[in-house]
């Protein structure tokens, strides 16, 4: 007696099963890579949205200025400095006109006298002169 499962129908019927398995599972693998890809550009188009809208981390516009506007022109002195020291190099004892930092600090008081009719107190000068020079 000849079984069912030896007949060449059953073998075609058990091919025609492994294949259309095998196309299902093809058909679910590829609808979850669809649906992955789906998400990453969802989720690309969202990082581009908010790129968009919001500025980026740690870059603001200029640092607004606060307060009251200074009362000497701290900026156009520190200029003044470097011009002084450009011309007349560094201080030394064998130059009577340029001998000392006092001989600087003597040319940016009239030099903000000049421009503001007003002069910062010595303390305060020295305080800006010092990472000038």
């Amino acid at each position: 007696m000849v079984k069912y499962q030896d007949t060449a129908a059953y073998k075609k019927a058990t091919d025609e099963q492994q294949r259309h398995c095998d196309a299902l599972e093809k058909e679910i693998r590829q609808r979850e890579a669809d649906k992955i890809q789906r998400e990453a550009w969802r989720l690309d188009a969202i990082d581009r949205a908010r790129a968009q809208l919001a500025p980026s981390v740690g870059v603001t516009g200029p640092p607004r200025r606060r307060g009251a506007p200074p009362k000497y022109p701290w900026e156009e002195m520190e200029a003044k400095t470097y011009l002084l020291m450009g011309y007349h190099g560094p201080f030394s004892a064998d130059d009577p006109v340029w001998d000392a930092q006092a001989r600087l600090e003597e040319k940016l008081l009239k030099f903000c006298y000049d421009k503001t009719r007003r002069e910062p107190s010595i303390g305060s000068l020295r305080t800006h002169l010092k990472p000038w020079l």
